[in-house]
């Protein structure tokens, strides 16, 4: 894959780009409750953040699509910035959820970006399927060192330094991803139609929002059971564990050769985390849990690399930035959701309790691709034609 012309630049700055998205929630929550916050407190700013990413990621995909990535991108690094700078410097908690706000509105879709030069490279060929496996290993390679750099950071440095760590690369990822024009997908003057009017799309999306509710609320119920029961080294541990199985899934997913469709892949994947969470409340071990936890990783990439690819089939090339965007704004918004509820919960009832979350986020997400079965066979047997 990386003999393609400027795939090693955008990779490369793809993967700096994306360690925020492993590190920030994480850097906020040790940096609100080091200063005597509460979880809730940390789960409030997480959440304004997510809200805030939800909110524009769609339009900032769609402008991308219109005026070209860099121009986009330059803009939402200086938003980011300046609202990542409000975070450390606030003083009361109404500051530090406004200047996470701030930094959500303009967080900048480094995944969305890179997935659509791949498809821009690479797209109606073999290789593509295996370029998301490639997106999906770096998303994990991020979400397995970033939790241990931000523990390390906050725990050994300051607890400020997580939060300085995701601005500087930000700036790198980002600014280097724009520099690189060459790669650029080509812009386009029309003014398709929203792409989550499209068949399927809004399937995806429902599943999405139940998948980041997982996500979340398997992290911060991790991080309070972590700390009730093991110190800070095993917060890291086991949030790095969830990333490792999903590292090491997205690896055979993208060797194997496939022959079942697309569709019937993606509803399997949701469905064994599904399995996988269910017996989280029960557990008192952190052993088992992090069995548990590593399994639940394991299904988190063929079910993220196949709802990609199902986007791809359904989605016009000259809007794909925008398609891949309303994925990260339905992850995003579910894991605002998990974020502000699991924070009540771990407050209220403890870390265990919180494990409800993700067992309901879980009934959400298989009953979403269950009952879409039929709109997402469609799209992924008849692969939607339409000229850029």
């Amino acid at each position: 894959m990386f003999t393609v012309p400027g795939a090693r630049g955008f990779v490369a700055a793809g993967l700096l780009g994306r360690f925020p998205m492993s590190m920030l929630g994480l850097s906020v929550v040790l940096m609100v409750t080091a200063r005597g916050g509460s979880f809730s407190m940390a789960g409030g700013v997480v959440a304004a953040l997510l809200v805030g990413q939800a909110i524009t990621a769609p339009w900032i995909g769609r402008l991308a699509d219109r005026l070209g990535q860099g121009r986009v991108l330059r803009v939402c690094v200086a938003v980011h910035v300046l609202g990542l700078l409000g975070i450390l410097a606030s003083g009361t908690w109404w500051t530090a959820v406004l200047s996470g706000f701030c930094a959500g509105i303009a967080f900048p879709p480094i995944g969305s970006m890179v997935r659509a030069r791949w498809v821009s490279a690479v797209g109606g060929t073999n290789m593509l399927e295996t370029a998301f496996s490639v997106e999906a290993v770096s998303d994990e390679l991020v979400f397995v060192f970033g939790p241990l750099i931000t523990v390390a950071l906050c725990t050994l440095v300051s607890p400020e330094a997580g939060l300085l760590c995701v601005l500087v690369f930000t700036v790198i990822g980002g600014i280097g991803l724009a520099a690189q024009r060459s790669t650029e997908p080509a812009t386009t003057t029309a003014k398709p139609e929203p792409v989550i009017t499209r068949d399927g799309m809004r399937a995806l999306v429902l599943a999405c929002l139940a998948l980041g509710t997982i996500v979340s609320s398997l992290e911060l119920a991790l991080v309070a059971v972590a700390t009730e029961r093991g110190g800070p080294f095993a917060v890291g541990a086991l949030v790095a564990l969830l990333a490792a199985g999903s590292l090491v899934s997205g690896v055979l997913y993208g060797i194997l050769g496939w022959q079942a469709p697309v569709h019937r892949r993606f509803v399997i994947a949701v469905a064994a985390m599904f399995v996988g969470v269910l017996p989280m409340p029960l557990l008192n071990g952190l052993t088992v849990l992090g069995v548990l936890v590593f399994f639940v990783g394991f299904t988190l990439s063929p079910a993220l690399i196949a709802c990609y690819q199902l986007v791809e089939l359904m989605v016009p090339a000259r809007a794909l930035t925008e398609g891949f965007a309303w994925l990260q704004t339905a992850l995003g918004a579910g894991m605002a959701i998990g974020a502000a509820v699991t924070g009540q919960i771990v407050d209220l009832a403890g870390g265990q309790r919180a494990f409800l979350v993700p067992v309901l986020a879980g009934v959400a997400a298989t009953a979403a691709v269950g009952l879409a079965y039929g709109a997402l066979g469609r799209c992924s047997e008849e692969r939607h034609v339409e000229q850029p």
